[in-house]
């Protein structure tokens, strides 16, 4: 996708008449001619918005004002980020595109050096280097150079993980080992019907014993499956598969109830484990960002 768009070294390549690029010839080519590309202003723009690549797709291009300004790159109406004179390039408006996995990719074709990728289970939107030595979580105010990934002053951060402790959550799955085997117990003896109806009647939340919880989980994993008729049979099938994602979801409402984690500390740049349970990044600036 976004095969069209050329890719620029440096601001210069932005607002000058003409510079020199690769052009490619379809998304999945790996072959790419040399080419000069004249930047020409679409019309009826007094000069100041310039087409990415091909200049049939409108919707991607960039605007400059003159006089050393920031260039400003949008795709459709989001304004994604802005281009500095020192060839560093700042996100903008992460919330409105980093949760589409395609329109990082106008990204990905303007800087070369660019490998920004979404990892749900390391921190979303995450901007990572060629080499993989390099992997910021990408928020609003990220500010890299496009050809090294060096962080911009600007954007100096530090990244604090939560994760969990692994000897206090032993701690309470052993304390609730009994519960859950008398649970698994029922769960096993009770035929589908049966389940079905303790549904029906199923308590609100806060009044709910363990077994009703499983029910709860349960049914409620089980709606992802559109048939009826399906979900009878899968359940009747494979009540162990059902009863042990519902347990993984009770020992999660356990662990948000009972806080057994720990915080770790990452430099700007490094990797977020996975597995964790939110992060927050905090700016020297003392601005957070909260993740979870």
């Amino acid at each position: 996708m976004f095969y069209d768009v050329y890719p620029r070294k440096s601001y210069a390549d932005f607002i000058k008449p003409s510079f020199e690029t690769v052009k490619w010839n379809g998304y999945y080519s790996r072959n790419a001619e040399s080419v000069i590309v004249a930047n020409k202003a679409f019309n009826g723009t007094h000069g100041k918005e310039f087409p990415l690549g091909l200049r049939r797709y409108s919707d991607r291009r960039y605007y400059y004002e003159g006089n050393g300004g920031v260039v400003t790159i949008k795709y459709q109406n989001t304004v994604m980020g802005y281009v500095h004179p020192d060839d560093t390039f700042e996100f903008a408006n992460t919330r409105n595109w980093a949760s589409y996995n395609c329109k990082q990719d106008i990204l990905n074709r303007l800087f070369d050096a660019f490998g920004l990728n979404r990892l749900s289970r390391e921190g979303g939107m995450v901007l990572i280097k060629r080499d993989r030595s390099v992997q910021y979580v990408v928020f609003d105010g990220l500010r890299v150079n496009i050809n090294t990934l060096e962080l911009h002053p600007s954007s100096n951060h530090h990244i604090e993980v939560i994760y969990l402790d692994r000897k206090l959550t032993k701690a309470i799955r052993d304390k609730h080992e009994d519960e859950f085997k008398a649970a698994r117990a029922f769960i096993m003896a009770a035929s589908v019907e049966t389940l079905r109806e303790d549904h029906r009647n199923i308590r609100q939340s806060y009044e709910r014993d363990l077994y009703e919880h499983f029910v709860f989980h349960i049914w409620k994993e089980l709606t992802t499956i559109r048939s009826f008729r399906n979900r009878n049979n899968v359940l009747e099938e494979h009540k162990t598969k059902w009863f042990d994602i519902a347990k993984k979801k009770i020992l999660e409402d356990i662990y948000l109830k009972e806080q057994p984690f720990k915080t770790r500390y990452l430099q700007a740049g490094e990797r977020i484990p996975t597995g964790n349970w939110g992060f927050k990044i905090i700016k020297l600036n003392s601005q957070e960002s909260n993740h979870g």
